[in-house]
């Protein structure tokens, strides 16, 4: 049933609104190792990440055109049929367009700069990770923001150029990929500039809609085939222009009756009269 996942170890459902909490009881706490302050504050951070450094990085990838167009398009899954694969980047967009309208791209980009060098404050380069040696919440929250703007390749990285400029967080990304990601890391990263990724994405774009637009004559082909479309004419021009002319002749025609039956009704009462 839609909305619902794998029945819980107690046998009943799980809806959607509770994989949250559901998750959070089978699982190990990953704030355990925090005291109430440091998890008042990672809550505080949290926030702030979500609220301010969040709608920068959806205006870069959805609402910038450039980026839009050269890369989250080209993304979006490969096996989608067609018109799945345009329609739900479009809602998506669109979605992301209608949150963030009236907003100014330099005041969100400011927000997040003023985020980004919060976060370096606060991570330091004392530990590992923000609260010592063990991950938490919040190293998720920040990795996942930061991984986007250091390695998704894009036209205009304005986050990428504001995250560059803070060497730890840098490190932070690096160490996170290679402790967790290590085989994507060594897959897909390191091996081009953004410029060739971006060369990657608009090529890939341009190989899909070749695909699809040769499917679509496909499919209309075996329509035609199917529902037995005649031949293409083979009559010659003066044929054509022949049937045109006496096309013409009958609107005319149709045109003209009702006024040839109205002056003979009234030549017809002139003489009975």
């Amino acid at each position: 049933m839609r909305g619902l996942i794998k029945r819980a170890g107690n046998g009943s459902r799980v809806g959607q609104s509770n994989r949250a909490a559901h998750c959070q009881s089978c699982l190990p706490d990953p704030n355990a190792h925090l005291t109430p302050f440091m998890a008042a504050e990672s809550t505080a951070f949290a926030t702030l990440v979500t609220s301010r450094l969040d709608p920068a990085r959806m205006y870069e990838l959805f609402v910038d055109d450039a980026n839009y167009a050269d890369v989250c398009r080209a993304l979006s899954p490969a096996d989608s049929s067609w018109p799945l694969n345009r329609l739900v980047p479009f809602l998506r967009r669109r979605e992301i367009c209608q949150s963030l309208a009236g907003k100014d791209v330099e005041a969100l980009l400011f927000d997040a700069g003023i985020v980004v060098a919060a976060l370096s404050t606060r991570l330091g380069d004392r530990s590992k990770y923000f609260y010592g040696d063990t991950p938490s919440v919040l190293d998720a929250i920040v990795f996942g923001q930061l991984a986007v703007a250091l390695l998704v390749p894009l036209t205009r990285p304005r986050l990428r150029t504001l995250v560059a400029g803070y060497p730890n967080l840098m490190q932070f990304v690096d160490r996170i990929r290679m402790e967790y990601f290590r085989e994507d890391s060594e897959q897909w990263t390191g091996r081009m500039d953004n410029e060739e990724a971006v060369e990657l994405c608009r090529a890939e774009a341009e190989r899909r809609a070749r695909e699809e637009s040769s499917r679509r004559a496909a499919e209309q082909r075996a329509r035609e085939a199917r529902d037995g479309a005649p031949p293409p004419s083979s009559e010659t021009p003066e044929e054509t222009e022949r049937k045109r002319g006496n096309l013409y002749f009958i609107w005319a025609s149709v045109a003209v009756l009702p006024h040839i039956c109205f002056c003979q009704t009234r030549l017809s009462s002139l003489s009975s009269s």
